[in-house]
């Protein structure tokens, strides 16, 4: 065949086409057959068809324009070939990212709220719908008392319903890091509204697919492995070992990653360690490394650090107290029974430095909205084992004091459904005992030493069992109904 010059070359004209459902244009990003009311080539799929743009309506990537729109949300735009299909998403995206993922990250830069997120979010249909439903549930949750009563049908359950069936679409074999990522944000999204029962759901889900990976690898082929993840699984699994402290109180769940101590079996000569010993004297070692590293640090840079920076050490400093004194009453394990209750009365003065802390650390914040959404624990927890375990009424009540003025929801854990917990747990020691001074006026047999809280699955409510006896004892123990 004769060669055409270079200059005499041109390309075939075929015009680009705008039109096709949203599933094929946004989702897939293949040619759609237009077929009405669904296109065949998502339902020969087994997909949903989304339907059609109406003609009129404005183009995602060409927002119309008019001299009296509101100034958006973020100050710098987003690309404009951006996977979303309307102006709503567009803009519950934007706050996601704005306002929604410092909020998750909490005190502490994170890699994976920073910028591994905000990655997969343009290749993962799944991901994205999420992240565009959390942006969309926090900003009504920063400007309502009480946003989730009637959820039902807004924008933001509409997303997270179609992230979930985009999980659960053809292929079945979904990559493990986008349904690792997936547990997480729906955590966060049943969290926000208050739905604590199916946040623990999505979490546990997320850690037994670790633990099958971890116990069983070859297992676990119903999830696709075979590419490089969005995020480092080692990132995911310590995001995760943190979610499991949150949950670790419900008995949802045991453990995934205990220490397995390569010891030599027991001899006749050899007596039987007990695991429990080994594991608290690995901790206190790996605490005690991490406590003066951590005082070394802040006394070479107390002076330069940022606002931000100092309420970060008071709530380091804050869980480290929390941890030595969790793991110094086990030291009489061998003498005496771990935790006996009154074994904390000797904890008080720590106890107040954590109530001190408690308190700097909800004062020196920056005028924060109404209420803010942090996934990792900082200091409801901390505060809150200072109000059960402590009975100096004064100190106590001071730990109530700073759970109700804090105002924020870390994970699983709202802290004014955890002051009220608190609360009645101290009603329940003190009822009849008359004025209680110190600590000697609450006797052992009038202290709590268990509770276990039982979430509703459809409303925000939970059954918390309190118990005078450890392991629970079920017959004997008191039952309460909180409502939030």
């Amino acid at each position: 065949m004769p060669r055409v010059a270079e200059q005499d070359r041109k390309r075939v004209y075929r015009p680009k086409t705008r039109t096709g459902c949203l599933t094929c244009k946004y989702e897939r990003r293949i040619k759609c057959g237009e077929e009405q009311p669904a296109c065949l080539r998502c339902t020969s799929t087994g997909r949903q068809c989304e339907g059609y743009r109406d003609p009129a309506a404005p183009s995602p990537c060409l927002p119309a324009r008019s001299n009296g729109s509101p100034r958006p949300l973020i100050p710098r735009p987003l690309n404009p070939f951006h996977p979303f299909a309307c102006d709503q998403e567009h803009r519950s995206f934007q706050f996601f990212l704005e306002r929604t993922v410092p909020q998750l990250a909490g005190d502490f830069e994170c890699a994976f709220w920073g910028r591994l997120l905000l990655q997969s979010v343009h290749h993962e249909p799944v991901i994205r719908h999420a992240t565009v439903a959390l942006g969309s549930l926090h900003e009504r949750f920063e400007s309502d008392a009480a946003p989730f009563r009637s959820v039902h049908g807004s924008f933001a359950l509409r997303q997270y319903l179609r992230a979930m069936r985009c999980l659960m679409a053809t292929p079945p074999s979904q990559p493990m890091d986008v349904c690792l990522i997936s547990c997480i944000l729906f955590g966060c999204f049943e969290a926000m509204r208050d739905h604590y029962g199916p946040a623990i759901t999505h979490i546990t889900s997320g850690l037994k697919i670790l633990s099958e990976l971890r116990t069983h690898p070859s297992s676990c082929t119903a999830l696709s492995v075979g590419r490089t993840p969005y995020i480092p699984m080692d990132i995911l699994c310590g995001l995760f070992t943190r979610l499991q402290g949150q949950i670790i109180v419900t008995r949802h769940t045991e453990l995934l990653y205990q220490s397995t101590p390569t010891e030599p079996p027991p001899t006749e000569t050899t007596p039987a360690i007990d695991p429990a010993i080994i594991l608290r004297d690995t901790a206190l070692i790996l605490l005690a490394r991490w406590s003066t590293a951590l005082d070394t640090f802040l006394h070479e840079r107390t002076t330069t650090l940022t606002p931000r920076e100092r309420r970060a050490a008071a709530v380091l400093q804050l869980r480290k107290i929390d941890c030595v004194v969790a793991l110094d009453i086990l030291q009489a394990a061998g003498e005496a029974a771990a935790g006996h209750r009154v074994q904390w009365d000797k904890y008080c003065p720590f106890f107040e430095q954590m109530v001190v802390l408690g308190e700097s650390i909800i004062t020196s914040a920056p005028m924060p909205p109404k209420k803010t959404f942090s996934l990792d624990l900082s200091i409801i927890a901390a505060i809150f084992n200072v109000a059960v375990r402590c009975r100096d009424p004064l100190i106590r009540r001071r730990a109530v004091g700073v759970l109700r003025a804090s105002a924020i929801q870390e994970g699983v854990w709202n802290s004014v459904v955890v002051a009220a917990i608190a609360e009645k747990w101290i009603e329940i020691e003190e009822e009849g005992l008359g004025v209680v001074r110190c600590c000697a006026d609450v006797p052992e047999a009038a202290r709590l030493a268990d509770f276990l809280p039982v979430f509703d699955v459809e409303q925000p409510s939970a059954m918390v069992y309190f118990s005078h006896a450890s392991p629970m004892d079920w017959g004997r123990a008191r039952r309460e109904v909180f409502t939030w």
